[in-house]
């Protein structure tokens, strides 16, 4: 297998199934998955659901955002009229498993009533969002949390197996890793390891919060981090 003995550490920033991390444990890694997250999934009030047909754009700040909006929309047959808009490849892949057609958000408009789902981490960035897109309405769909005891066990399982490889597949990660990391005590492990981003974005977000990363796959897919990983 392309990773056997290859113990790596994947920064998550939320609570789905992490394909990337089966799929490198399927080709022989050793995967620490940190921090753990949990989820509670909030009441959303009648009157904003009644207004969701209304908006132009729909913009989806990740991908579990998706799945929660569309449970919304099912129950209560929405009809939408927007177009959608996800901050991440990830996002649109699930956009397309509900047969809706998405692009990245760098190419929304600017005319139009936008609307943003998320968690509730959209209502502390507001502000920002609103400058960088302007006027809008949220939807926060549910609120997340880390696990502390599960996130302090596997910290612990970190330090003691000391992975080569902290992998950041999400410039979000990188702050999520940068936020908890002394908490948690593991921050020396940026030190030590190869640190590997998925793209762009988690490589100059590793940079700003004062990391040296090392290598980047080809292309942000599986199969290339697989081949970048695989190539020591």
């Amino acid at each position: 297998m392309l990773l056997t003995n290859q113990k790596i550490v994947l920064v998550r920033t939320g609570t789905e199934e992490s394909k990337v991390a089966n799929e490198l444990r399927r080709n022989g890694a050793e995967v620490f998955e940190f921090p753990k997250w949990e989820k509670i999934i909030l009441p959303v009030e009648e009157a904003a659901v009644k207004k969701l047909g209304l908006f132009d754009k729909i913009l989806f700040t990740s991908s579990e955002a998706v799945t929660e909006f569309f449970n919304i929309v099912i129950e209560n047959s929405i009809e939408l009229k927007g177009h959608f808009f996800g901050l991440s490849l990830k996002t649109l892949r699930v956009l397309k498993s509900y047969e809706r057609e998405g692009f990245l958000a760098e190419k929304m408009p600017g005319a139009g009533k936008l609307l943003i789902v998320g968690d509730q981490q959209i209502g502390a960035e507001n502000g920002k969002n609103i400058l960088k897109y302007g006027e809008h309405e949220l939807l926060i769909t549910s609120k997340k949390y880390i696990d502390q005891i599960s996130s302090q066990i596997i910290a612990e399982e970190i330090m003691e197996k000391l992975p080569e490889v902290l992998f950041f597949p999400s410039g979000k990660s990188v702050h999520i890793f940068a936020q908890e990391a002394v908490s948690y005590e593991i921050d020396s492990i940026a030190k030590c390891s190869r640190i590997v981003c998925m793209g762009n974005n988690s490589t100059e977000a590793a940079k700003q919060c004062g990391f040296s990363p090392n290598e980047m796959p080809a292309v942000p897919t599986i199969d290339s981090l697989l081949a970048c990983l695989s190539s020591r």
